[in-house]
């Protein structure tokens, strides 16, 4: 079968005349339609029994917006590597010059007059566990923008967090076993990041190298995994982040999402909310809670009874949540996503 990448041809496309194809042979094709209107039919998954001792208790720091547990969903660093010079703004930002009470009740970027602005779900977690939440969420945030900027225009570009992971090493990132999203959007400043047709995701920390930026592989006489032989892509097509900075706070988030689209923010991924399948979820985790997790943040609503949500999106596949969606009750902070979040303006050019 052929491959298609957004490097190749018309952004992974092309144009063939009648003619041509019936001289390629072109005649064998197939064709499918989706069950259930194109929805996912969820099952219950029983998992086998095991063997496995309890886990030891886990001394936590008291340090705040860290979080060293292994066993936590990703390990975000963040505010003690943040300092001034990480933010880079040369335009107003939205909330000097957007009204609070000019702001819909409801924004949703997954539907905006019926057109759909994100981009895919990501699951960070397979082939294998890797505590990348902080290179999906920030380059999902960032994917959408690009939506947004080219108005929905399709193919989408997703951009390749496993980049990220390769090249971002202490202090800034330490791949699989967290990131600072902040210094994600620094990073994407100074260096740009392809589409994920560029690089694919591992779940797993690689070298920084042409190979680990954008690659192609050819097919050699070999056979076995280690078959083909790879090449780096020279001058593929980059996304960087122009201006970019930190937004906390109800009325502030609001008026950046709305005006420029999805941002990342830190939350406490308790056990609850790992366990979350749906509907406004609220927990107060109290005065030791800790950032543990990155996400990024659509939209908001209102339910009937009046109470306000954010729309987010995590990276633990689409049978988590709501197709991989979660709304999380707005104000008192609920699970920190208020307090530690970024954003960044998309540009096809170096700044």
């Amino acid at each position: 079968m052929g491959r298609r990448c957004l490097w190749e041809g018309d952004q992974g496309w092309f144009f063939l005349s009648t003619k041509a194809g019936e001289d390629l042979g072109i005649s064998d094709c197939a064709w499918a339609t989706p069950a259930n209107g194109g929805q996912p039919t969820m099952h219950n998954i029983t998992a086998p029994p095991t063997t496995t001792q309890p886990k030891e208790a886990v001394e936590v720091s008291k340090e705040p917006f860290r979080y060293n547990d292994p066993s936590s969903p990703c390990r975000v660093e963040k505010a003690e590597f943040r300092t001034p010079e990480s933010d880079r703004i040369t335009a107003p930002l939205p909330h000097t010059y957007i009204k609070l009470a000019d702001l819909p009740a409801a924004h949703d970027w997954r539907n905006i007059n019926g057109t759909d602005f994100t981009t895919w779900n990501k699951n960070q977690h397979i082939p294998k566990y890797c505590g990348s939440c902080w290179a999906q969420a920030t380059t999902s945030a960032l994917s959408d923008r690009i939506s947004i900027l080219r108005n929905g225009a399709w193919p989408t570009i997703d951009l390749a967090p496993q980049v990220l992971i390769n090249c971002m090493t202490f202090p800034l990132g330490l791949g699989c076993n967290g990131g600072n999203p902040a210094f994600a959007y620094e990073y994407m400043h100074f260096f740009g990041v392809p589409d994920q047709t560029c690089q694919a995701y591992e779940a797993e920390n690689q070298k920084c190298r042409p190979l680990g930026v954008c690659e192609n592989c050819s097919p050699t006489n070999q056979t076995g995994p280690e078959s083909g032989d790879c090449v780096a892509v020279e001058n593929p097509v980059l996304w960087y982040a122009g201006d970019h900075g930190s937004v906390s706070g109800a009325d502030k988030m609001k008026a950046e999402i709305y005006a420029r689209g999805p941002i990342e923010c830190g939350i406490d991924a308790t056990d609850g909310f790992e366990a979350y399948k749906g509907g406004v979820y609220s927990e107060k985790t109290g005065l030791f809670s800790r950032i543990n997790h990155a996400i990024s943040i659509a939209g908001w609503g209102v339910t009937e009874d009046g109470t306000e949500y954010w729309i987010g999106r995590n990276s633990w596949g689409t049978y988590w949540g709501e197709d991989g969606w979660f709304r999380i009750k707005m104000g008192g902070d609920n699970l920190k996503v208020e307090t530690n979040c970024v954003w960044a303006v998309p540009t096809s050019t170096k700044p």
